[in-house]
């Protein structure tokens, strides 16, 4: 699975930073790896992240 081709929060660091293809590829090796690891996609790491941070971000 390429990350850098299907998850949207990827897609969007890529564009934003203005990436090289070299640097996409060693971003496509490492977050397969993570993905590996949860079972996660970037997305879902994120969407987690954000999850446990909002009960401190409200009070």
């Amino acid at each position: 699975m390429k990350f850098t081709e299907t998850d949207t929060k990827l897609i969007q660091l890529i564009k934003r930073r203005n990436l090289s293809f070299q640097r996409e590829k060693e971003y496509n090796i490492v977050f397969k790896e993570i993905y590996q690891l949860f079972d996660k996609t970037p997305t879902q790491l994120i969407k987690e992240a954000r999850a446990e941070q909002k009960p401190f971000i409200d009070n």
